[in-house]
């Protein structure tokens, strides 16, 4: 929990039941039109049954205590990140109420990892209309599939490796010698038979045990494969994959806005996404706990991104945790998009646990 994050559930104490559904409101309009949103306005269309004047009250409590501000003097109020922040906790209190979007559910693609997950964030891009994400982070624990070479050019091999859930790895790898089509293929074959299903990190040593084993009979084709499996399988573990939906609805989306996100923010934002290398650093810091995270505006530890909210959810494909979820500015529509984000990571969890596996979806 962050600074942020701690000191909104103290202060929910501190303010009245009406104070908060006044604020629940607020949010909501503001989230709908962008504008300051004024006491006369709560008082005809809040649904309270109470004057203006009362509300003007709630509205001054609220204010010191730093959920809302004014613009300007003689506007209405906006929220703040600490408002946002209660409107968020007080919509997670009964998560039951958050209706759950099917059509999303519906529309995702089946195949490998990457169909999955390409599919997620295109998905989540849609519904939210800012950006989309889906991370994937093999580890050691990963099942191996099957692997393949491919003969390049010389002694320059093509290595493919192939996770139970479908993420695929490649690598280049370089012998001292030409070896044949036909011995690569009976490599692989040979490697896809005594090591399918097993994790990562077992393939690795019984790759070892086996070629110790084999030191005696240096021309058995049983050697070859193991050399090139030694070879291929160093340093060879399956990177962290994001993908990445919507930048163009996430641009639009902010300049229409009234969250005033500056020119210099939205370059840094769309290097990361470029690069993905430190977003992909950024959403582990995040996400490395189980369910769903929400941190908005200043609660990112990071200052080019305090001007966004992110939510995001973890998925559990049978041997590792990866995440999906969405990052906008901060007026976003949250019950749909933490109903969106909730919903499809438990989708996510149910399309790649393997069947055999029997292991429950997150």
């Amino acid at each position: 929990m962050t600074p942020s994050q701690s000191r909104a559930t103290r202060r929910n104490k501190e303010v009245s039941a009406r104070s908060q559904a006044i604020l629940v409101s607020l949010v909501r309009a503001y989230i709908e039109c962008g504008e300051p949103i004024s006491s006369l306005w709560l008082a005809r269309h809040g649904g309270f049954g109470v004057s203006s004047a009362t509300v003007r009250s709630a509205l001054a409590e609220l204010e010191q205590y730093g959920y809302i501000t004014r613009p300007h003097t003689s506007s209405g109020r906006v929220p703040t990140d600490l408002g946002y922040r209660c409107y968020v906790d007080l919509l997670l209190r009964d998560r039951r109420k958050i209706r759950r979007p099917q059509q999303v559910q519906t529309r995702l693609r089946h195949g490998t990892i990457e169909d999955v997950l390409t599919s997620v964030s295109y998905e989540l891009s849609r519904v939210s209309h800012v950006l989309g994400f889906a991370l994937a982070t093999p580890n050691e624990n990963s099942a191996f599939r099957h692997i393949d070479f491919v003969r390049l050019e010389n002694t320059r091999i093509l290595v493919v490796l192939v996770s139970a859930t479908g993420y695929i790895s490649h690598k280049i790898v370089s012998l001292n010698e030409n070896v044949a089509v036909e011995h690569l293929e009976q490599a692989a074959n040979y490697l896809n038979v005594e090591f399918a299903g097993l994790s990562l990190a077992k393939v690795r040593k019984g790759i070892a045990n086996h070629f110790d084993e084999e030191q005696a009979r240096p021309n058995s084709a049983t050697t070859l494969a193991l050399r090139l499996a030694r070879v291929a399988f160093t340093n060879m573990t399956p990177s962290n994959a994001l993908f990445v939906q919507g930048v163009s609805l996430l641009l639009n989306n902010v300049v229409e806005g009234d969250d005033r996100i500056s020119v210099p923010t939205l370059q840094v934002l769309f290097e990361l996404i470029e690069e993905k290398t430190q977003l992909v650093k950024l959403l582990k810091r995040y996400v490395d706990g189980q369910g769903l995270t929400i941190i908005i505006g200043t609660e990112h530890s990071l200052p080019n991104f305090q001007n966004f909210s992110l939510i995001a959810s973890t998925y559990f494909d049978g041997s590792q945790t990866g995440c999906v979820g969405v990052l906008g500015p901060r007026r976003m529509h949250y019950s749909q998009n933490i109903a969106a984000v909730d919903s499809v990571s438990r989708s996510v969890s149910r399309l790649l646990i393997p069947p055999q596996t029997g292991t429950a979806a997150n």
